[in-house]
């Protein structure tokens, strides 16, 4: 999963993934993503956050993190 925004943050993961049982820890590589920015969305999230989201934007990069997620903390990011 490409993670961008708050959810290259811990916090911002830990509240994703929930803290009411133990996580496997979550593997993630830093990573640079060219021809990318991130931008603020057009809309607000059901929990009142604006999130952030990516748009193309030549000659531009990013730094991302790419997270290897179990099937666990998957179906907590769905959720």
């Amino acid at each position: 999963m490409l993670a961008y925004g708050a959810n290259r943050s811990l916090a911002g993961m830990a509240r994703k993934l929930g803290t009411d049982a133990p996580v496997p820890p979550v593997l993630a590589a830093a990573a640079c993503l060219h021809g990318f920015d991130v931008v603020y969305s057009a809309h607000v999230s059901p929990y009142g956050a604006v999130p952030a989201t990516l748009q193309p934007r030549a000659g531009h990069a990013v730094d991302v993190h790419v997270l290897h997620l179990d099937d666990a903390q998957v179906a907590g990011i769905d959720a």
